[in-house]
């Protein structure tokens, strides 16, 4: 595993041969989650591609959320700076990575729970940026996103995943309940939109807690796919 620092931005690489660049963007204890994430990719025998995982400076729910919204859980409000995540990952991050790996498939970015949901926002906001995203138990639920998503344009020939575990909308939050139907309305979108060259809705077992490391190597694994012609 190769690590770097970038501007706060702790980055650690796994190769698993040439091909595309996927930026899996980890959680607090990303060291962690990018070696079981490895183990997992490592399990299944695949190749052709490189696994940047990235630990973004500051609060995860500041990080990676498109807007201010209110705190979900406790006070832990949400400040809306994924703008910020975008440009670091754009100007710094990924132009040393492609120094480093010279990535011959493209870039996509793959995410879990608020990071998920910041995966589908960039692929959206940075068009030519990304081939594809997979958002992992994306927070699909988070206020206005959904809508918002609906409505921008995709761009021509991306590919997007999506999971989400089907205990996951079954929860006594008002607000949260929303990932399921939100998850439905995005895939159903994708589907029928002709920007989209590939799409993906997987249903898991469990709630949003329940195997992480696999469901994010299977959406790895997903973009990994869809990075090659045909």
């Amino acid at each position: 595993m190769e690590t770097w620092t970038q501007d706060g931005a702790v980055c650690r690489a796994v190769r698993f041969g040439g091909g595309a660049l996927i930026v899996l963007l980890g959680a607090q204890d990303q060291r962690a989650q990018c070696e079981q994430v490895a183990q997992q990719l490592r399990s299944r025998q695949k190749s052709g591609f490189t696994l940047l995982c990235v630990k973004m400076p500051g609060r995860w729910n500041d990080a990676y959320s498109p807007w201010p919204a209110p705190a979900a859980f406790g006070n832990e409000a949400f400040g809306g700076r994924a703008d910020k995540t975008l440009r670091l990952l754009q100007t710094r991050i990924l132009p040393e990575a492609r120094r480093r790996f010279a990535p011959e498939g493209g870039c996509a970015l793959a995410g879990y729970s608020l990071a998920g949901l910041f995966a589908l926002w960039a692929l959206q906001t940075a068009p030519g940026s990304f081939y594809g995203a997979a958002s992992c138990s994306g927070s699909l639920w988070f206020d206005g996103f959904a809508d918002a998503c609906l409505t921008k344009p995709m761009p021509r020939g991306c590919c997007v995943y999506l999971s989400l575990g089907a205990a996951e909308e079954h929860t006594r939050s008002a607000r949260m309940a929303g990932v399921g139907d939100a998850t439905r309305r995005l895939a159903q979108r994708f589907s029928q939109d002709e920007n989209v060259r590939k799409t993906a809705l997987v249903w898991h077992k469990g709630g949003h807690f329940a195997h992480v490391p696999e469901r994010i190597a299977e959406g790895v694994l997903w973009l990994a796919d869809a990075a090659q012609p045909g």
